[in-house]
């Protein structure tokens, strides 16, 4: 079942391996507008993304449930139709992507004897180490 969320909320999620840093950085993104539709451009003009990493997350949030499909418009710089995108302020429902290292950090919390938290330790550093 979703639930009601906050960046705090998605933030705990990223740590246990629901969502990616790219997925967070859109969430966060989101709430920087609250209320307001925003297309995969402005995500990707915002953040200077030139190889269109954005793209897919927002296919992945909106299968989730975290993002849905509220309109089209036409963009300001592309002249395009673009689908208009809001939060749900919902959790995602199971794993969107989890990066190769915190399934690396889980493999090592296994060897270690399974801490919870030598891996949220192990977890933060490597998603610390993904957005450097």
């Amino acid at each position: 079942m979703s639930e009601s969320t906050s960046i705090a909320s998605y933030q705990e999620a990223m740590i246990e391996g629901l969502i990616s840093s790219l997925h967070l950085k859109v969430l966060q993104y989101f709430e920087s507008r609250p209320g307001e539709p925003i297309c995969q451009g402005e995500v990707s003009r915002h953040f200077k993304d030139v190889t269109s990493s954005f793209q897919p997350r927002f296919k992945e949030l909106e299968r989730n449930g975290a993002i849905e499909v509220v309109g089209t418009k036409i963009d300001t710089l592309t002249r395009r139709t673009v689908k208009m995108y809001q939060l749900t302020r919902k959790m995602p429902k199971k794993n969107i992507k989890i990066p190769r290292k915190v399934k690396l950090a889980r493999a090592l919390a296994e060897r270690l004897g399974g801490d919870a938290v030598g891996y949220l330790n192990v977890a933060e550093y490597c998603l610390k180490k993904l957005r450097e």
